[in-house]
């Protein structure tokens, strides 16, 4: 179970009063401690409030077997928020939010023909911002190459973040290329990166949020 003072209902106010930095402390206490480069990235102004709402959404979603009222909440303020943004995700906040929205989509395709608690309309949101994460770091890659930087999504840290959040999910594999990001980052300069080694210690557990 959730711990008891890690509620539902705690984290669906700290949502709805804009306290997005406490919502990701919040999440992250009560599972493993990640590095203070890596808690400060997800915290970061410019994305806090899409990060805390995407590991919220996905802890909800892993305590519960459907996404139940406060996960279906956090998810409308996602999806909103997503869409009064221009221009396209930066690494760490688009693997964060696309492993929240997975972890929503493969909830829902494990459900009975006719129980999916997401109308149409979310439905259709729920693909539409799955597609464009994984464009969002398709072209980080691209960037990335077009650099020089081998192996690497973005810079070392969002590299390492795109490998904890989705270096499992092997649906990605093309996008993430998970391999090639952990060579680059246990063997290059980039190891040297604050965070990155310290991250890199508990990558066998790939994307969770809390351990």
């Amino acid at each position: 179970m959730i711990h008891a003072t890690l509620s539902f209902e705690r984290l669906t106010r700290l949502a709805e009063t804009g306290r997005f930095d406490t919502l990701i402390d919040e999440i992250l206490r009560y599972g493993r401690r990640v590095p203070l480069p890596v808690r400060l990235a997800l915290g970061d102004e410019a994305h806090a409030d899409l990060c805390g709402l995407a590991v919220a959404i996905r802890r909800i979603t892993e305590m519960t077997h459907r996404p139940n009222e406060h996960a279906r909440f956090l998810l409308a303020e996602l999806f909103d928020r997503l869409e009064q943004r221009s221009g396209r995700l930066g690494v760490a906040p688009a693997a964060v939010v696309l492993r929240a929205l997975l972890t929503v989509q493969d909830q829902l395709a494990a459900l009975p023909a006719g129980s999916n608690p997401l109308d149409t309309a979310d439905r259709v949101r729920l693909a539409r911002h799955i597609d464009d994460a994984c464009h969002a770091l398709f072209l980080a890659r691209l960037a990335a190459e077009g650099r020089g930087a081998d192996g690497l999504i973005g810079e070392p840290l969002e590299s390492a973040i795109a490998l904890w959040q989705l270096g499992e999910r092997v649906d990605l594999v093309e996008i993430i290329r998970p391999a090639e990001i952990a060579f680059a980052l246990r063997h290059g300069v980039a190891r040297r990166s604050p965070g990155v080694d310290e991250l890199l210690h508990f990558t066998g557990s790939a994307g969770r949020i809390a351990a």
